[in-house]
Parts: structure tokens; C-alpha cells; sequence
């Protein structure tokens, strides 16, 4: 499988509050179709959700910590809020 490398750079957890790293122009809106949560974004969108993630996985972040996204503060007006947030008591599997 051809793989291709992407540099993104994260906030370096400082022992405080999370810092969010957003993308200049990112737009994502939130669904609920059907029975399905769907996430719909631009690159920049796509860009800044992997950066929140890989922003919560670094080491020194403390378990159940979490970031909320919500209408007024990240997300397309009619979008429904969602949280994504760390559980290293979670299985492997």
C-alpha cells in the first residue's frame, strides 16, 4: 500500500486547558441521518478534526479529557453537537 505523509502540528498540552488548533476557512456541519451521525466538512474542516484528535491522544493529556463542539462555538448553524473525548480505559482490541 502507497502511503503519503502529512505534517500536522498540534498544541503541546501545557498542564491547563486544551487548546484547539483550527485550520483558517474550516466549515463542518453535524447530521444525525437516520440512524447514523454524519460529519460533513471541507479540507480545512477534515484538517482541524484530525488535529483535535491527535491534539487528545498526546502523551501527558489526562484521561476523560474532552473537547466540545457545538453550534456558536465550531459547527455549521443547524449542526448537532458532539464531544470527543479521551477513555484509556477502553480495550484494545
Amino acid at each position: 500500500m502507497k502511503t503519503k505523509e502529512l505534517c500536522i502540528k498540534i498544541p503541546e498540552y501545557s498542564g491547563e486547558a486544551i487548546n484547539y488548533k483550527w485550520e483558517d476557512g474550516y466549515e463542518i456541519k453535524v447530521e444525525i441521518i437516520g440512524d447514523e451521525f454524519a460529519i460533513i466538512a471541507n479540507r480545512e474542516g477534515l484538517l482541524s478534526l484530525a488535529n483535535h484528535c491527535l491534539n487528545l491522544a498526546q502523551e501527558g493529556m489526562p484521561p476523560n479529557s474532552y473537547m466540545r463542539f457545538e453550534v456558536g462555538n465550531s459547527l455549521m448553524e443547524g449542526s448537532f453537537p458532539f464531544i470527543l473525548e479521551r477513555d484509556d480505559t477502553l480495550p484494545n482490541v
